[in-house]
């Protein structure tokens, strides 16, 4: 069996260390193992954006307006600073 997928290159330490506890644990069969391709990439990778606790509300409202292309600008860093600042502008006119 073999399956192609994308992961960032960071995490292939970790992907290793997993597969190589797993097949350890059971004799019985292949196991799994981890054989990066390192060709040109026949299609466009995935867009993958790390967040922490901080930004992933922020994230969350960028994706639900379209989550950027591959290699695109995330406009995640822009919405953390201007989305409370007109969001506080907005919620004043309704007191107003």
């Amino acid at each position: 069996l073999r399956v192609n997928v994308w992961y960032p290159k960071s995490d292939e330490a970790k992907i290793t260390a997993v597969l190589k506890k797993e097949r350890e644990g059971d004799l019985q069969s292949q196991g799994a193992f981890l054989n990066p391709d390192r060709g040109a990439p026949r299609s466009t990778p995935p867009t993958y954006i790390r967040v922490n606790e901080y930004t992933e509300a922020f994230q969350e409202v960028i994706d639900t307006y379209g989550i950027p292309r591959y290699q695109e600008a995330n406009p995640a860093l822009l919405s953390i600073v201007t989305f409370p600042f007109i969001f506080g502008m907005m919620y004043g006119d309704v007191g107003h």
